[in-house]
């Protein structure tokens, strides 16, 4: 029922970090007892710096200010030294200071820029950027660090703009040629880009960036263990490139080779630590945890709390009472925050839920995260009344947006996943706040009021420990739109074969060897038996899975790989599939529903998380709970039943579709209905006073 999506590749180096502007003072040393001049500790400071000896400096630039207190000079460079010693927060509040008392020198507004880039503030940074640009158009480093900033707000031709004037200014810059490959590639323009990094890489073939941004253009056409190469090179050469380790981890956590989770694991930890401000590397590491077997929930749920001291606690101070009118009975404003409403599985779940909202209960404002549209985008676009691109709106800027429009209760349809606002929702700009479909798992965020779910997905009690929101249980989880240009279902193969075919439409995140161990057991179990693998790229990502089984004694024989495909055939392809087999410990979502539109139940662990529950709603909505297994002996134990009592299978085959139509989960009308109760009690709670509170919704 989750979209799954990691926070893609983030290839887009800015300088920040690397090249400063230091401010220049004259003066020469002065002898005898007298006291240094101030000029004299400027330049005993800048000598300091400059050498690398932080600590002597900030001595001479503390002695300036007690003898000038005023001096921007000084509090400019001890906020360039607060940076370097990694303190980012005081270094903005110096040189802001700085610039408060003179604001005559485009160098403070520059390094401003470059601190406001590592906190993760694009459009702050580009703010001061652009200033130094107007003071000093000719420096070229501003501008490729503009172009940084655009491009992480998501402008990209103007971010390729700025990169383009960086090299013009200097055609030597092999960081503005790196950066400006990336912004390519991501635009579209992949021989440009290509051309682009070629000639970074002339020019400095060692440079981590554009290997980097090489390893990135490598994934992108498929070539992950080249990719993989380049970003390790890029780290060796430069181990303080986050950026390099964030991609390393991207890569590795969809390659099916040995612990490729754990590794994953390991780049985001590395990168974090270098970079702990950049809210995507927490994103895929929360992710990542998700997808690794040895991962506890209990270590799962600490890291959602992390999360949250980093990048919610500092903003709690800035929250603001919400003036809503506390009228228990009008129509509310709800609105919707999402990077998914194209074609992606999250609008596959809400489309039929904004298709029955009432109207006359509830205003719709739907805040799209994505620079995507296409025929679902117009769709959903056109059952909402107030639709808001937000994606170059920076986070202050879309939580006043939110508050502005009054929302009553504001939904995230993201979660952790790529193109989150979670941190608009850390600022707190709606009186009641909900996660919903988007995400399996806990925001972290005291600022997260709710989280909607159902009595099979989340039982009352399982795992409420694992969540800071309250859950609110509805009559489903959430609709589901099947494809209605599916083909009919079909007799049970098996009873033409006399053996089965067991099937995986899964992504290849979500494999790993303790998923293909458990598979491969059952599989020798039942000697005749198939596996169908749909939807997998081919290349080495495809042979990793053939090791993987090979090593478990299923040769390839028994494995019948298919290539990703348009829809149609793509549900045609479960007729050759008699029983899907899921992923653990993170579960198949729209797979397993798109299974069991074509008739084909999915044999499921019942994991100890969210993300392992997922199998369990549709199975508890249709009467399937004989298909989900306690443990992986279970899960064995339960595919040998069904391969021994085939015409039960024919049976559950046959009446299927029928059964997800009569459950919940097939009645828009009623999750819907579910849902604006399950809001208006939210409501009713907030108008009282009442904190919230975990409940069950029934209509």
């Amino acid at each position: 029922m989750n979209g799954l999506k990691v926070r893609r590749n983030d290839p887009c180096t800015c300088n920040s970090g690397r090249k400063f502007k230091h401010c220049c003072g004259g003066g020469e040393r002065t002898s005898g007892p007298a006291a240094p001049t101030p000029a004299t500790l400027l330049a005993q400071g800048l000598a300091e710096h400059q050498a690398g000896h932080l600590d002597a400096a900030a001595v001479s630039y503390r002695q300036l200010l007690q003898q000038t207190p005023g001096h921007a000079d000084a509090l400019h460079l001890l906020g360039l030294i607060d940076f370097q010693q990694g303190d980012k927060l005081a270094a903005v509040t110096r040189i802001e200071a700085a610039i408060r008392i003179s604001r005559a020198d485009a160098r403070y507004f520059y390094n401003l820029g470059t601190v406001l880039m590592a906190l993760s503030k694009p459009h702050e940074a580009a703010v001061q950027f652009r200033t130094a640009i107007a003071m000093d158009p000719d420096n070229a480093q501003a501008h490729g660090n503009l172009g940084a900033a655009l491009r992480d707000m998501a402008e990209r031709d103007a971010a390729i703009a700025s990169f383009r004037t960086a090299i013009a200014l200097v055609p030597t810059d092999v960081d503005a040629w790196s950066n400006l490959s990336a912004t390519l590639n991501e635009n579209g323009q992949k021989e440009e880009a290509l051309v682009c990094l070629d000639r970074a890489l002339a020019l400095n073939p060692q440079h981590s960036s554009a290997l980097n941004n090489l390893g990135f253009a490598l994934q992108g056409l498929g070539d992950t263990a080249k990719a993989i190469a380049c970003f390790a090179r890029a780290a060796e050469l430069d181990p303080n490139n986050a950026k390099a380790y964030f991609n390393l981890g991207c890569a590795l956590q969809v390659s099916p080779l040995p612990d490729e989770p754990e590794t994953a694991i390991g780049c985001y930890r590395h990168a974090m630590a270098l970079n702990p401000d950049h809210p995507h590397t927490h994103n895929n590491l929360l992710m990542g945890l998700q997808y690794a077997v040895s991962a506890t929930p209990a270590e799962i749920f600490d890291q959602h709390l992390q999360f949250a001291r980093q990048f919610e606690a500092p903003l709690k101070k800035t929250w603001q009472p919400h003036g809503n009118t506390r009228d228990p009975q009008r129509r509310l404003k709800i609105g919707y925050v999402s990077a998914d409403l194209y074609n992606h599985a999250v609008a596959s779940f809400i489309e039929p839920i904004l298709a029955h909202h009432d109207q006359r209960a509830v205003e719709l404002y739907c805040y799209y995260n994505n620079i995507k549209h296409d025929s679902i985008t117009e769709r959903l676009r056109a059952q909402v009344p107030n639709w808001i691109p937000c994606t170059t709106l920076s986070e202050d800027q879309l939580a006043a947006r939110i508050r502005a429009d009054g929302i009553d209760i504001l939904i995230d349809l993201s979660g952790h996943t790529g193109g989150n606002r979670l941190l608009t929702f850390a600022r707190r700009p709606a009186p009641l706040q909900a996660s919903w479909i988007g995400y399996p798992g806990t925001s972290g965020l005291e600022a997260m009021d709710y989280y909607l779910a159902d009595r099979f997905y989340l039982p009352a009690g399982l795992l409420d420990d694992q969540f800071t929101e309250k859950i609110v249980r509805m009559p489903a989880v959430s609709g589901f739109q099947p494809y209605m240009g599916a083909p009919d279902v079909n007799f049970l193969p098996a009873l033409q074969n006399g053996a089965l075919t067991f099937g995986s439409f899964n992504q290849l995140h979500k494999f790993s060897e303790e998923v293909i161990c458990v598979w491969a057991s059952l599989l020798r179990a039942l000697p005749d038996s198939q596996m169908l693998l749909g939807g997998l790229p081919p290349g080495e990502k495809r042979d990793g899975l053939m090791r993987f089984f090979a090593a478990q004694g299923i040769v390839e024989a028994r494995l019948h790989f298919h290539d990703r495909c348009p829809l149609d055939a793509y549900m045609a392809l479960h007729h050759q599939v008699d029983i899907c087999l899921d992923t653990f410990p993170y579960s198949g979502g729209t797979t397993t529903l798109h299974a069991a539109w074509m008739g084909v139940p999915t044999l499921t662990l019942a994991g100890k998380n969210a993300a392992g529950r997922q199998g369990c709603v549709l199975h508890g909505h249709t009467a399937l709970e004989a298909f989900v297994a306690a443990d992986a002996q279970d899960f064995v134990r339960r595919g040998l039943w069904w391969a021994g009592n085939l015409e039960a299978l024919a049976g559950v085959r046959a009446n299927l579709r029928a059964r997800f139509l009569e459950s919940a989960l097939g009645r828009p009308e009623v999750v819907t209905a579910g849902l604006e109760k399950a809001l208006r009690h939210m409501w009713q709670r907030w108008c009282a006073g009442l904190p919230p509170q975990s409940c069950d919704i029934t209509i």
